[in-house]
């Protein structure tokens, strides 16, 4: 947060920052407080869901698994959270 707080005014063409800190308590703040002026990117497959759980929509994929965490996604929008789960699981088991 301190970093925004200084960065913003001093680096005009900062756009955005990759989240992999595990503490979503932080990620939701920086969504709060700079989601207006950044992007926050998700930065960890394993958490893509709790991201969006917390706002964070962006996630720099690391893993050949996008199609599975599109459907994360998909079922994420239409408050399906049993097949959100289900296939952020299958995901999680396949980068292990």
């Amino acid at each position: 947060m301190e970093f925004f707080e200084v960065a913003l005014s001093h680096i005009p063409s900062l756009r955005g920052v990759k989240h992999t800190s595990p503490s979503f308590a932080d990620m939701l703040m920086l969504q709060a407080t700079y989601g207006s002026c950044i992007d926050v990117l998700q930065g960890s497959d394993e958490t893509y869901l709790q991201g969006l759980a917390v706002g964070i929509e962006g996630n720099v994929i690391q893993s050949y698994d996008a199609l599975v965490l599109n459907r994360v996604k998909q079922a994420f929008d239409q408050s399906d959270m049993m097949s959100a789960r289900r296939d952020h699981v299958r995901s999680v088991l396949r980068s292990l």
